[in-house]
């Protein structure tokens, strides 16, 4: 199993769909700092807030190229490799894989290595974003210049924020598991249309007609979620800053959601069998 995860994901590397969509997302992580050092060349430093507020996910200079990223990530991240099935069903290569291997280690292998590919990615460009912030910015910025003590920042505290008590203790860390929550969750979203291709109703149909699919129902169960205050059915909670969500909720969507995947994948494999055009 490991063996073939490895392959796939080499495999994955190889793909136009990785390379274009990898340097999309890596791009959009460098014109937030863009943004930011645009808006603060020339600023009294006095003024100009730590590498942490001006990180990718935070900064309120760079929220025009976030906020897009944010709505049209669940779609960019479907599209990276989790087609790979569904195109080499397309062009006979699977009927010679699955020959050489079983066909249950095969289809679970996809499944791993796209996660582990969409997590890589999402987590490095925020990493990478972070580097740069550090670089170029201040360790202690605006907010704190004046050396305030912890029991005076934490009356600014909102105990409805995700880790917001965190972010006044130990901003750095707060970053750091920001990044990787809305790295597993976008890895997590991105297996839904892989397998979704294993049941009755999609197994027809063209792959990008499912990302597309998906995609709107996330965004209108998003919608329903704004509306009725559900914030866990809010795939942009995952991602805002100040978004009202325990981390409670967090850890426990993207799990459900995880095992819901895996067992449609399973059941969908016991009676799946490959389409050709």
């Amino acid at each position: 199993m490991i063996k073939q995860v490895r392959i796939e994901i080499k495999n994955a590397m190889n793909q136009i769909e990785f390379k274009v969509l990898f340097a999309a997302i890596l791009l959009i992580s460098l014109i937030s700092i863009l943004l930011n050092c645009f808006q603060d060349y020339g600023r009294n430093i006095l003024f100009i807030r730590s590498y942490i507020d001006n990180s990718m996910y935070i900064s309120i200079k760079a929220r025009p190229i976030m906020s897009v990223f944010e709505y049209l990530s669940p779609l960019i991240v479907m599209m990276i490799y989790s087609s790979s099935k569904w195109k080499e069903e397309k062009n006979g290569i699977q009927s010679m894989i699955i020959t050489r291997i079983n066909k249950k280690e095969y289809y679970l292998s996809k499944f791993i290595a796209n996660f582990i590919i969409v997590f890589g990615v999402v987590l490095f460009s925020g990493l990478i974003n972070l580097l740069i912030s550090y670089i170029v910015y201040p360790t202690v910025g605006f907010d704190n210049r004046w050396g305030i003590p912890v029991y005076d920042l934490i009356q600014r505290y909102d105990n409805r924020a995700l880790l917001d008590l965190l972010r006044i203790q130990n901003p750095f860390v707060y970053i750091l598991v920001k990044n990787i929550i809305v790295s597993t969750f976008l890895a997590t979203i991105s297996n839904i249309p892989y397998c979704l291709s294993f049941i009755k109703p999609f197994k027809e149909m063209e792959f990008i007609q499912i990302c597309i699919m998906t995609f709107i129902a996330i965004a209108v169960a998003s919608v329903i979620g704004v509306i009725f205050h559900i914030s866990f059915i809010n795939y942009i909670s995952y991602m805002y800053v100040d978004a009202r969500i325990s981390f409670s909720s967090v850890c426990l969507s993207i799990i459900v959601l995880n095992i819901a995947e895996v067992l449609i994948l399973f059941k969908g494999m016991k009676k799946y069998e490959t389409i050709h055009s």
